[in-house]
């Protein structure tokens, strides 16, 4: 009960300021949900490779993220195939089992509980989550509605993925950026985490419960049951080897 109240508990009150806030206001989402994409989210990816000493427990983080996503891909694949499901509700499932959600939640927590030296790692995570979303994540969402030609211009009009090559060009050339400038990133990255909690906290209360294609939405919480299991298990095994995952 301590761990919910000291660690859980504050996390889901960001949520719930979102959800009474559009349930009294009526906001349009689109509007917040766009600003942080193209202003707050390329501000805390780039400061976070800018910063960052990519080292090999990176290299690990990025390795173990690709696999796990290209394994779930495959898993909805051979699901659809077997359902026969159009491409659209392929996507669809994609979308709501293959990605990690390393941001909105997982980052607050991990904050909560570790403290700073966890929360470098679960921002790192997040990051990469977030890049990964920009290219397979906007691949997949366009996919369900046009064509590979449409859904590879929504990757490249991505924001996030120019704010990770400026960030790595400023490291591997060297580029030292001034202490003002390096301060308004920070103010820009700092907002991102808890605008997009409360984006998400808007986001639940527009959900409507009809209409639903509960076999799917099974499926979806099923794989997502095993990716969080399998993810913990290998958590426990490198920390008894004396590593952070």
């Amino acid at each position: 009960m301590k761990i919910f109240i000291e660690v859980v508990l504050p996390v889901l009150l960001i949520f719930l300021a979102g959800y009474g806030l559009q349930k009294w206001k009526k906001l349009d989402i689109r509007i917040i949900s766009t600003f942080a994409l193209y202003v707050l989210t390329p501000g805390l990816v780039f400061r976070t490779f800018y910063e960052t000493e990519l080292n090999l427990q990176y290299m690990n983080m990025v390795a173990f993220s690709f696999i796990l996503l290209f394994l779930l891909i495959m898993i909805n694949k051979i699901y659809s195939y077997v359902r026969k499901t159009p491409r659209s509700i392929e996507s669809g499932l994609i979308l709501s089992t293959a990605f990690m959600n390393s941001g909105n939640y997982g980052a607050p927590i991990i904050l909560f509980a570790y403290g700073t030296a966890g929360f470098n790692y679960a921002v790192s995570m997040l990051v990469l989550q977030a890049i990964i979303m920009n290219f397979f994540g906007v691949y997949y969402a366009a996919r369900g509605q046009a064509g590979i030609k449409a859904a590879v211009k929504s990757v490249l009009e991505m924001p996030p993925t120019y704010a990770v090559i400026a960030a790595l060009l400023c490291q591997g050339l060297h580029i030292e950026l001034s202490e003002n400038i390096v301060s308004a990133i920070d103010l820009v990255a700092d907002a991102c985490i808890p605008v997009v909690m409360l984006v998400l906290g808007m986001q639940l209360a527009e959900i409507e419960l009809k209409h639903f294609k509960w076999d799917k939405i099974a499926f979806g919480v099923t794989v997502r049951m095993v990716h969080f299991t399998y993810s913990r298990c290998r958590h426990h095994i490198l920390d008894s080897d004396g590593c952070f995952a």
